[in-house]
């Protein structure tokens, strides 16, 4: 792959960062990628390569391209870091995803002038980005450089329709008021280099939210990014910690926040700011907003998100959501359990909803972890079986059906 023509334009109102991306090993047409703002931010852009090489390096490893040439100095720590990145990659993706050259000069110089302290993160309004802003109002004093002072909401990833985007962006204004925070709109392309979901979650999630960040990199010195997994519930995710911070470089940091924090625990901090209750934006199912409510209230991430309100008794005052709509029929009709990750989120709403005497939401609950159980158990099933054979000799089989309870006999190498 080719990064050419890094070109920063300003028409009107608007401001555009953008760049030609040729393909060169598989045979896919070259694309122009852009990053937009529109005033007052039309001064964050900055014409760098970072904006493009940082989304571009995934994907050109999935697509089997050997290299990515750049005609531009790039920051050395930020190098090292894709190297790391790549390590990762290939590491959970074996032979289909092979790190590849970076063909660039290293810069010499810091930018000058250097651009002030400012901090940032990635503003949905979901739980995971609202309890970022609510920790770090509650752990920064306003003064402080790592003070959050923009929110930055993408156009073009999760919500691709113009109308759709206003609407989110007119429904967060009141929230981000709240907590004098400046929403800052980007607009981009990027997703176009992959249009595959699942790979935008469990590998490239980060390298897109980091390069928006280094587009408004002469606005913005650190940015946050909302972590989905807890610790005790880490695994391969697009946002990890092993990946993000390696997109940093020397002049911008990326922090990946909010590791200590289950999903349920995010929500229970949300319960001490009652903006953050209005106006919480978990729902992605555009086509189903409406003018009262951006949350559809019947898609498996709103009831998840009710469910877990109502655990901790704020579903009542949250004005982003419908309490009454919440009922053990929803659960079991919507609700759905597809990774141990969402399994640990239902499991812990079991506790405190019992506590408070949703039995009947508590119950719905039990239904969905034990089918998503019953499926996995044939699997592990399977795998318990091979093992036996290869390592006891079938030792454990016979055992189960009343057969000899033998030991294997020890192999000639032992």
């Amino acid at each position: 792959m080719r990064i050419e023509n890094i070109h920063l334009a300003k028409a009107g109102n608007k401001a555009r960062l953008s760049a030609r991306l040729t393909w060169e090993d598989c045979g896919r047409p070259s694309q122009e990628i852009f990053f937009e703002v529109e005033e007052p931010f039309c001064d964050a852009l900055v014409p760098t390569p970072h904006a493009f090489l940082v989304p571009a390096l995934i994907p050109a490893m999935r697509h089997g391209e050997k290299r990515i040439l750049i005609d531009e100095p790039i920051c050395p720590e930020l190098w090292d870091g894709l190297d790391v990145v790549m390590a990762w990659i290939h590491q959970w993706g074996g032979a289909s995803r092979m790190p590849l050259r970076i063909e660039a000069r290293a810069q010499t110089s810091l930018p000058a002038p250097q651009t002030p302290d400012r901090a940032g993160c990635m503003f949905t309004g979901g739980v995971d980005s609202m309890a970022t802003l609510q920790r770090n109002r509650l752990r920064f004093p306003i003064e402080h450089p790592w003070s959050i002072r923009d929110g930055i909401i993408i156009f073009g990833l999760e919500v691709d329709r113009l109308a759709a985007f206003d609407q989110v962006l007119h429904a967060l204004s009141p929230v981000a008021k709240d907590a004098n925070l400046q929403l800052l709109p980007v607009y981009t392309n990027v997703r176009t280099l992959d249009l595959d979901w699942q790979f935008w979650e469990f590998e490239w999630e980060g390298s897109v939210y980091s390069a928006v960040a280094h587009a408004l990199s002469k606005r913005l010195t650190v940015v946050s990014i909302g972590a989905t997994y807890d610790v005790p519930n880490m695994n391969q995710l697009g946002s990890h910690p092993l990946l993000d911070h390696n997109y940093s470089s020397t002049t911008l940091r990326v922090r990946h926040d909010g590791l200590t924090h289950s999903r349920f625990e995010k929500t229970k901090l949300l319960t001490e700011w009652q903006a953050g209750l209005d106006h919480l934006r978990v729902c992605n199912t555009v086509d189903r907003y409406r003018p009262e409510t951006i949350n559809c209230g019947q898609c498996e991430k709103c009831v998840r998100t009710m469910l877990a309100l109502a655990a901790v008794g704020a579903l009542e005052r949250a004005r982003s959501f419908s309490a009454q709509s919440l009922d053990a029929r929803l659960v079991r009709e919507v609700g759905g359990i597809y990774s141990p990750y969402m399994e640990s989120c239902y499991q812990e709403l079991l506790a405190p909803l019992e506590a408070r005497a949703r039995h009947d939401l508590a119950g719905a609950i039990h239904d969905l972890l034990s089918k998503y159980r019953s499926q996995l158990e044939p699997e592990w099933r399977g795998v318990l079986r091979r093992w036996d054979e290869k390592h006891l000799n079938g030792l454990l089989r016979r055992w189960k059906h009343g057969g000899p309870f033998r030991a294997p006999a020890a192999s000639a190498s032992s």
